[in-house]
């Protein structure tokens, strides 16, 4: 018996399997809450995500966050152990995470262990969980008194937005994906981690078997396609192969 995660991106579809577990609680109250969606703006998930932007930044030679403006200023002020603190672990996620897909290994665990929608680990994977867990310890200092509090604000702003927008025509396009793929939905509410990047296209999503699935979205998509970005990424978890659902081979084709 195998407990089988599913990625999606576009059409394909990649398979790690693991035994099968229960998902691993995480305690955190989402922001809204609706039929099919459950909107999330957690810190150690934002920080996740930006330390794999840095990270790719920094192995790019691009513009690292806090290197320009405001950003600048506030983490000169603070003391240099939290300083070099951000600097090993962006450097940490530039060697080890930040080369990597956001559906390889390496991201798709500490994703899964944040979110709390995985299995329990196996011992090698919780020590790689734990390594990158105490490198983003040593800069929670330099997130949450530069970053965070403007972060929180704009995942909170973005998800009041498209609640709204949720409210008025989610329940027609819900209904029209069953149609289309032929079986219900799957695990509702979706957790959906807003973050401020998503790389590398501000939105992708993993299904799960039984049920259920993980949508990250960046607070930079914008009220245009917002609508439309969250039940792209969400049909991603009603029609699985994994499940043997109707559509799946019907989709994979288009």
């Amino acid at each position: 018996m195998k407990y089988q995660t599913f990625f999606m991106a576009g059409a394909t579809a990649i398979v790690l399997s693991m035994p099968a577990v229960q998902a691993r609680e995480v305690v955190r109250e989402p922001v809204r809450t609706s039929t099919h969606f459950a909107f999330y703006s957690d810190f150690a998930t934002n920080l996740n995500d930006a330390l794999i932007t840095t990270g790719k930044n920094r192995n790019d030679g691009k513009p690292e966050m806090f290197q320009l403006d405001a950003g600048r200023e506030c983490i000169s002020a603070l003391p240099p152990s939290a300083r070099e603190g951000w600097n090993l672990a962006v450097d940490y996620y530039a060697r080890v995470i930040s080369p990597v897909e956001w559906n390889d290994r390496q991201q798709f665990l500490l994703r899964q262990d944040l979110a709390g929608t995985g299995p329990d680990l196996d011992a090698r994977a919780q020590r790689f969980a734990d390594m990158a867990e105490h490198f983003r310890a040593v800069t929670t200092t330099v997130y949450g008194e530069c970053q965070w509090r403007e972060q929180d604000a704009k995942n909170r702003e973005w998800i009041f937005m498209l609640d709204t927008r949720v409210d008025l025509h989610g329940a027609a396009i819900s209904r029209k994906l069953e149609n289309l793929y032929g079986t219900p939905w799957h695990g509702l509410p979706l957790r959906v981690d807003l973050v401020p990047f998503a790389l590398p296209h501000g939105a992708n999503s993993i299904y799960l078997t039984p049920e259920g699935g993980h949508l990250l979205v960046s607070d930079s998509i914008d009220e245009r396609h917002a609508l439309e970005i969250i039940f792209h990424e969400a049909s991603h978890t009603i029609a699985a192969s994994g499940r043997k659902d109707p559509a799946q081979d019907d989709r994979e084709r288009t």
